[in-house]
């Protein structure tokens, strides 16, 4: 988020704030405990703290941090909304055998983590030097958040703010499924659904990263 950050500091002069999540940054373990409830719980309170201090308030989320960004949407007063390479969930994939759902709740019984191939799902060479991130991925967390998803999908018709949603068909983590679905979905006719080809599951850090940042601006600019 650091770019993209230091971008609308400068072309708007807002002030940007970028929490570190429990358990990220640290070592994997200290994810086992956490979920996306808990994580919700620390952006909601930074969220009444600016609250008192802004007139506005704008909330970018990335991947999982996406359904955070929609939740506050739907409980709280935001001004604009932005989603970027949101994952909700996955559509049902035949080779796999079970749904992803399923898949997940096994996993976790069995397993804590998964070794994962490559650190992120980034397809250009600088941008997969400078991510920074866990080679173990663990099950848990994701198990225990699925009900929090569930729920903020219920209420996507809460959302009624103008919204910018960015994905990548290539996105091999996503793909289009979830940006898709919450473009459908969610209650503001302010909405726009841009697709990356050029990158993968990271956008802030892929190809089409400065197409997308300049595409953010652009948006706020419109919409304020």
């Amino acid at each position: 988020m650091k770019e993209l950050a230091r971008k609308i500091n400068f072309e708007v002069n807002d002030m940007v704030y970028v929490p570190k999540l429990s358990g990220h940054g640290e070592v994997p373990s200290h994810l086992l405990d956490k979920n996306i409830s808990l994580w919700y719980e620390e952006v909601e309170s930074r969220y009444i703290t600016f609250s008192k201090l802004c007139n506005k308030i704008n909330i970018v989320g990335s991947s999982l941090g996406a359904v955070i960004a929609l939740r506050l949407a739907e409980e709280h007063e935001v001004s604009n909304l932005y989603i970027l390479n949101p994952f909700l969930s996955k559509p049902y994939e035949p080779y796999k055998l079970l749904p992803f759902k399923t898949r997940t709740s096994l996993l976790s019984s069995i397993l804590n983590y998964k070794k994962k191939k490559e650190l992120g799902k980034i397809n250009s060479p600088e941008g997969r030097e400078a991510h920074i991130s866990y080679w173990n991925m663990p099950y848990l967390p994701i198990k225990n958040s699925l009900p929090f998803i569930d729920e903020t999908i219920s209420n996507f018709n809460k959302v009624t703010i103008p919204t910018f949603i960015a994905f990548s068909e290539n996105d091999e983590v996503a793909g289009s499924y979830s940006a898709e679905k919450i473009y459908c979905e969610i209650g503001t006719e302010n909405k726009v659904l841009l697709n990356y080809p050029d990158s993968n599951h990271i956008l802030l850090f892929d190809y089409d990263k400065d197409k997308l940042l300049d595409d953010i601006g652009t948006f706020e600019l419109r919409n304020r």
